[in-house]
């Protein structure tokens, strides 16, 4: 639902990146820690509205696109908050990308208009299963951006042409264990998701759901980031391989994120 408390999330938001990039611009950790500030003031607002919206439709607010959007904002926020409060300024680059696409999602939420709520989304354990996919979604979005600024950051050293860009990046050490852990964090949390969608499935669906495009295409990023995880703990491998294979992982879920749905899945997004 659109209301109030969505555009004071929005507006808070977007305070917090403009902080956020003149806090990177000019390396001062006051604008980083207002930018955190008002992050946590919009999320607060934005899980209000959440909760509004879930109170009066009678079901968790996460069963159409214009859920989704603003879902997957709130989930990007929360990672940034968190990641934010752990590492302090040594993360402000990631906030360059997320505070910005939390910002596009929410106001892409606009362009989508309610839709009825299925019966087969009143169970319980679709609660479970959205909440650990969005959560994993943005853990794996974090892991992308830092794991994007690896390499960018590798290259910068190497043709020993350092940039404004590359005062405001983490080590590459750090950077190298903030995707990992991303990462495995991510495949946590969709490990749970994708096992309480597939029971939940089974039990709906019977055997149909096997060759949902949706789900197939989960399963393979699954896969994938589970191939990733185990390559860098049995290999040793680090960098710019893994951060490479990161990238990869990531152009699969958003084939799972949003084309599967275009080709007959029985997912509304």
């Amino acid at each position: 639902m659109i209301s109030i408390t969505f555009f004071t999330a929005l507006a808070m938001y977007l305070v917090a990146a403009l902080y956020n990039s003149l806090a990177f611009i000019r390396h001062q950790e006051s604008m980083f820690r207002a930018s955190l500030f008002f992050s946590i003031t919009g999320i607060c607002f934005h899980t209000i509205n959440i909760t509004i919206t879930g109170f009066e439709r009678g079901i968790f607010p996460l069963t159409d696109h214009q859920e989704a959007m603003l879902f997957l904002a709130w989930a990007l926020a929360l990672v940034f908050i968190f990641i934010g409060f752990r590492y302090r300024y040594r993360v402000i680059a990631l906030g360059v990308f997320l505070l910005p696409l939390v910002l596009i999602l929410m106001l892409s939420s606009l362009l989508f208009q309610e839709t009825p709520v299925q019966d087969i989304l009143r169970s319980r354990l679709f609660y479970f299963h959205t909440t650990f996919l969005f959560l994993a979604y943005a853990a794996f979005v974090a892991g992308t951006v830092f794991a994007a600024l690896y390499l960018l950051q590798e290259r910068e050293l190497k043709s020993k042409n350092l940039r404004l860009f590359y005062r405001g990046l983490p080590s590459l050490g750090m950077l190298d264990h903030l995707f990992s852990n991303s990462m495995l964090i991510g495949l946590v949390l969709m490990t749970f998701g994708l096992a309480s969608g597939i029971y939940w499935a089974h039990r709906e669906w019977a055997g149909a759901w096997i060759s949902d495009p949706k789900v197939v295409s989960a399963i393979v990023t699954w896969m994938i980031y589970l191939a990733l995880t185990l390559t860098r703990a049995l290999t040793g491998w680090r960098g710019k391989r893994m951060a490479l294979i990161t990238l990869a992982g990531f152009l699969s879920l958003l084939l799972t994120f949003w084309i599967a749905t275009l080709l007959g899945s029985r997912h509304i997004f």
